[in-house]
């Protein structure tokens, strides 16, 4: 029990799970009960399918392209509102949508069970009717069970979007300790409804990207480290990469063109290092880490990502920031770095993630507020 208490959440989950079953056993089914009880599974089934749709919909196709439906058809001020708030509207478009998909499915259930649910009914009335008292509250219980299963995927997919939306560390914390949480999230949810790290972007894990002040005897200097190295060594660059991202950038004139570029060659060349990120995970620093590294073996974590950014948008002549925060990894908030970039021609930062590349787009992108946060400046060069 002490175990539960400390894992709230894979508690709630489990109590979902059982109290329909439960429900079903103690509940003696008769004909009408049974074709009730199948109306009302489809109906939760029809109603599962629409929030996954729904949200599916509306992250892939609707909000995520660049918003277009709220630039092109959401009149002013209501367009501002939309764009600036994109975890509001993102809830609004998806109610929508769940809403008219549930009246589509609702009425295909309905359709289907015309052709099918008869003879269904039938077979299962015979055995009710040949089943003794215990046969029959099994039967119940036995029906429950897609039930109990939605529940749980339901429930899951909630505790989802609450820890996106409800950025509480306390929170965030019991979900990662939920096994059964994220083995929902991770083998469900996240593959279904294409979070904005689902699909081929790694399960980035938290507290790969160490960071510690260390304080020197002689000069009392603070030294920041990650992952094993300084900040210094890990945006250190060689001629190699210098002449390399020049050589790419070379045909654009405008600091954006330049980091865009920049950003899509990192993104799409360099591949997320798993065996360093669960040597990391085990304080294992043995495998190099930084730009050159990076650059070389065309992988690494989140920082390699970031450090060759910063390496090859310095020797482009951009500005260039490297992040520090924490990302939202479709189950859970994690630590994690990316860059700002400099652009004179707007005079303005901007947010670029090349680790996030391959699940879309992050360069100058809204989402960066739905599932970045706690950004800090490590450096700036």
């Amino acid at each position: 029990m002490r175990e539960f208490i400390k894992d709230p959440i894979t508690l709630i989950l489990i109590v979902v799970f059982i109290f329909p079953l439960i429900s079903g056993f103690i509940k003696i089914t008769s004909t009408k009960d049974v074709k009730d009880e199948i109306l009302d599974i489809e109906k939760t089934f029809g109603f599962f399918i629409a929030v996954v749709l729904g949200i599916y919909v509306s992250r892939k196709f609707i909000l995520f392209k660049e918003y277009s439906i709220f630039e092109k058809y959401i009149p002013n001020p209501l367009e501002d509102f939309f764009l600036n708030n994109p975890s509001i509207s993102f809830l609004i478009v998806s109610f929508i949508i769940i809403i008219i998909l549930q009246s589509i499915l609702y009425m295909i259930i309905k359709l289907i069970n015309s052709v099918t649910i008869d003879p269904l009914l039938k077979a299962l009335y015979n055995f009710g009717q040949n089943s003794s008292t215990a046969g029959k509250r099994i039967l119940g219980s036995i029906l429950q069970l897609p039930k109990s299963i939605i529940y749980v995927i339901l429930v899951s997919i909630i505790l989802n979007f609450g820890t996106m939306f409800y950025k509480n560390p306390e929170f965030n914390s019991y979900l990662e300790k939920s096994k059964l949480y994220n083995y929902v999230s991770n083998k469900l949810i996240v593959p279904i409804y294409n979070s904005s790290f689902a699909q081929s972007l790694p399960i980035i894990l938290s507290n790969t990207l160490k960071v510690e002040e260390v304080n020197e005897s002689s000069n009392l200097k603070k030294i920041v480290y990650y992952n094993g190295i300084t900040l210094e060594k890990g945006v250190k660059s060689n001629k190699e990469i210098d002449e390399f991202a020049k050589d790419i950038t070379s045909k654009f004139s405008k600091d954006k063109d330049k980091a865009k570029v920049i950003y899509n060659w990192v993104g799409e060349n360099i591949s997320y290092d798993y065996d360093k990120a669960d040597r990391i995970m085990m304080n294992d620093y043995s495998k190099a880490s930084g730009a050159i590294s990076a650059f070389n073996s065309k992988e690494g974590i989140c920082f390699d990502y970031a450090c060759l950014y910063v390496a090859m948008a310095r020797a482009s002549g951009l500005k260039v920031r490297l992040i520090s925060g924490e990302g939202f990894n479709g189950t859970s908030w994690v630590n994690h770095a990316w860059n700002q970039v400099y652009l004179k021609e707007s005079g303005e930062w901007i947010n670029v993630d090349p680790t996030f590349y391959k699940s879309g787009n992050y360069f100058n992108s809204r989402r960066f507020s739905i599932d970045h946060k706690g950004d800090k400046i490590i450096g700036e060069w």
